[in-house]
């Protein structure tokens, strides 16, 4: 092998090695993928009973506008609110939101009574470079 062919096949190891060790640079530096969207987002708010609404950081660093629906994403099981289902402003007083993350409503049990629920959005919400999704 010449010196030539030698050197193309270390720069392109060391290529795919700096590949690589961007990659997992860029996902230390962005750890919301997976759920605890507050972490990377500001002035996150309740409009319209439903959507939630946040400034949210992309993985190049700046904040854009980012909105989700929960009623596509959260239920009332029993008179409490949960992650995975959807629809549950049919069944449940408007909601509020509490400290930026925590989601609070009265919701109607089996028995048809009302009773507080409070759920954390953070366990169920990401931040995806910008883009606020329901896990």
């Amino acid at each position: 092998m010449n010196k030539m062919t030698k050197l193309g096949n270390i720069l392109k190891k060391t290529m795919k090695l700096m590949s690589l060790l961007a990659l997992i640079f860029s996902l230390y530096q962005f750890p919301a993928l997976a759920g605890d969207f507050s972490k990377t987002c500001k002035n996150i708010s309740l409009e319209n009973e439903t959507i939630v609404e946040a400034q949210c950081k992309r993985i190049s660093g700046n904040f854009v506008p980012a909105a989700v629906n929960l009623n596509n994403c959260i239920e009332n099981r029993n008179g409490g609110l949960r992650f995975g289902g959807d629809k549950f402003i049919f069944t449940c007083k408007p909601p509020l939101l509490y400290d930026e993350t925590g989601l609070t409503a009265s919701c109607r049990n089996y028995d048809g009574n009302y009773v507080p629920s409070l759920l954390n959005l953070d366990e169920g919400i990401t931040n995806n470079d910008g883009l606020l999704e329901c896990d």
